[in-house]
């Protein structure tokens, strides 16, 4: 455990998914059929970060159109239940994202759009981790 703590502290560390994912979509689901009024009001404690739980320095959340997420998952051609879920359900995919944006990381927190080229979405996500300081 010291030694992942020492590699944490002296590196960067880049995970894909992690308490967000899970939490969020568990609150989405949890939270019925609708629209995100139906989620636990802002400042639930269902968003509040474990206090057990290594915290991120910042969350990078990529958002896309719902068009452009669906090419993208025909031309990778590896749906999930989880992203056929997603895609038959545009209210639900509402919610999961409302949700990550309500799980408290006091300024962490940098949402990219990537709808452009991978190189405009990768400078989008710098500078947006340059003005939260952690670049």
């Amino acid at each position: 455990f010291r030694a992942t703590i020492q590699i944490l502290q002296s590196r960067p560390v880049v995970l894909d998914r992690y308490y967000h994912s899970t939490t969020a979509y568990a609150i989405a689901k949890d939270s019925g059929f609708g629209i995100e009024k139906h989620l636990p009001s802002k400042g639930d404690p269902l968003y509040s970060w474990p206090n057990d739980l290594l915290r991120p320095s910042a969350v990078v959340f990529l958002t896309t159109e719902e068009k452009e997420r669906d090419e993208r998952m025909n031309i990778r051609d590896e749906r999930t239940a989880e992203e056929n879920e997603l895609r038959d359900s545009q209210m639900f995919r509402k919610r999961i994202m409302e949700a990550y944006r309500r799980i408290n990381l006091e300024g962490g927190w940098v949402e990219v759009d990537t709808g452009g080229t991978q190189e405009e979405s990768l400078q989008k996500a710098v500078n947006g981790l340059k003005q939260i300081d952690v670049l």
